[in-house]
């Protein structure tokens, strides 16, 4: 029993409920997002060659966010990539990722 007189089995039909609307929300949410037009512009997005001095910023901001292991890079200066796509498509060592 939990302290508010709830049983286990009613908290857990709670808990199903909750999530079943949870998950109506984020359908819901989902449908409404322009996920094409957003698709699009990310692509576009990623085509930007960015000003030199941007570069070591905004792929340390990436490589942060992602948990990007730089050194299974064949090229790991970052300066060497002129925009987030050449980033994104980059070249790994052969024994970064055996098969």
């Amino acid at each position: 029993m939990w302290g508010c007189g709830v049983g286990v089995y009613e908290s857990t039909q709670i808990c199903d409920q909750l999530s079943l609307l949870h998950c109506g929300l984020q359908v819901s949410l989902y449908k409404t997002v322009p996920t094409r037009l957003l698709s699009r512009a990310c692509g576009r997005l990623n085509q930007v060659e960015l000003p030199y001095w941007l570069w070591r910023p905004v792929y340390s901001l990436y490589i942060w966010t992602f948990g990007v292991n730089m050194t299974e890079a064949a090229v790991e200066d970052l300066h060497h990539y002129h925009n987030l796509s050449e980033f994104f498509w980059r070249k790994l060592k052969p024994q970064a990722q055996p098969v």
